[in-house]
């Protein structure tokens, strides 16, 4: 055997084994983090920039912020490398489906511009139903 290489003890190598396991959750885990944020900032992005929200010159700063929130932790996520099953399992999904739901959203808005009022709210909570139901099950798994 090499100088370069520890003998273990059973405790030892145990307790190392379940180190590496809470490292590997928490940075998986950390997905369910993002898609919660996700479908918190959604609905707040969508109101906000409605007629009847934030008045007109807030707009661009809503959207930007959001998509600047989008891009850092889309960029946080790929650059933590970890996924974990939960995570592996519904994030395709997941990502589908808000895609969707806010291409309809968008595609309501720029085709019939509705008034901010009670059922578009109820529309705009729509693709947090994805964000939700993949947080949950990521923070669960």
């Amino acid at each position: 055997m090499a100088d370069h290489e520890h003998h273990l003890t059973p405790e030892e190598a145990l307790g190392r084994i379940q180190h590496v396991s809470r490292q590997v959750g928490t940075a998986a885990r950390w997905h369910g983090w993002m898609w919660l944020a996700i479908a918190i900032l959604t609905p707040v992005f969508i109101l906000g920039t409605r007629e009847g929200g934030l008045a007109r010159p807030w707009h661009f700063w809503v959207a930007l912020a959001f998509g600047a929130t989008a891009l850092v932790l889309t960029l946080l996520a790929w650059r933590r490398g970890v996924v974990g099953r939960p995570s592996a399992a519904v994030d395709h999904r997941a990502t589908w489906a808000y895609a969707g739901a806010m291409v309809g959203i968008t595609a309501i808005v720029l085709i019939w511009d509705p008034p901010l009022s009670w059922w578009f709210i109820a529309v705009a909570l729509v693709p947090s139903v994805p964000c939700l139901v993949a947080a949950r099950r990521i923070l669960r798994g």
